[in-house]
């Protein structure tokens, strides 16, 4: 009997408040997640596997060394993927950033990338906008990617020092990289931790690189062995 309740009411929720896609905005059955299952596999999937260090397609070059780039997704302005990250920034589902998460890792260790990194770091919000948004998703991202790569998600050693104007309103990369200067800072006693580590830096998306620029630079302050890049999606080059 009480089976029969739990299934009747989740079955009159489903009907009185549709799920809906943040991918396609349709109307989705229980999948586990917020993206239907036709999204899930039609997910434009970056076909450049790995940026190294002296590729053209290197944002970083001659600014701040890597040691390989991995975006998992292709963002395309109007695309899924930009509904996608909407959905991750502003309308807060955390579940759908760890399941993205975990899917970004199974493609990590899926074509070999990155075996050396020991610990992920995610770019961290400032507390006032982390209690805006109820998470930060790039650290429900990287708790996706260290679940299937089997290595931790280290918070706190990055931090946020001040808050600043939402990034994808400000404009080019040069004005993106001075509003984000003296942003990040390390933790007392960061540097004894990151010392000589293989870290993978974590972020939600790859636009002009600005922000992920800044945050490298202070984990080689730190004293890092090796820097890796991962992000959920990356903006296609046209």
């Amino acid at each position: 009997m009480k089976n029969f309740i739990r299934s009747f009411v989740s079955h009159f929720l489903n009907f009185a408040y549709p799920r809906i896609c943040v991918a396609c905005q349709t109307c989705i059955s229980d999948t586990g997640t917020d993206i239907c299952f036709e999204c899930q596999w039609t997910l434009p999937r970056n076909t450049n596997l790995l940026i190294h260090n002296e590729s053209p397609e290197n944002k970083f070059w001659g600014r701040v060394k890597t040691h390989g780039i991995y975006s998992f997704l292709s963002f395309t302005k109007g695309g899924s993927v930009q509904n996608i990250l909407h959905a991750l920034k502003y309308k807060n589902h955390p579940d759908l950033a760890l399941f993205l998460g975990q899917l970004c890792g199974k493609a990590i260790v899926d074509y070999g990338l990155f075996p050396e990194a020991e610990c992920l770091i995610p770019v961290p919000l400032h507390p006032s906008r982390q209690r805006e948004r109820g998470y930060n998703q790039a650290e429900r991202i990287a708790a996706g990617i260290g679940e299937i790569r089997g290595i931790p998600v280290q918070t706190g050693l990055l931090i946020r020092n001040k808050s600043t104007r939402t990034q994808t309103r400000t404009g080019g990369r040069l004005s993106r990289y001075q509003n984000l200067q003296g942003v990040f800072g390390l933790s007392s006693g960061a540097g004894n931790f990151l010392k000589g580590k293989r870290v993978m830096l974590v972020d939600d998306v790859l636009t002009t690189g600005a922000t992920l620029e800044v945050a490298a630079t202070v984990l080689w302050e730190g004293g890092i062995k090796e820097l890796y890049v991962v992000t959920l999606a990356a903006v296609k080059r046209n």
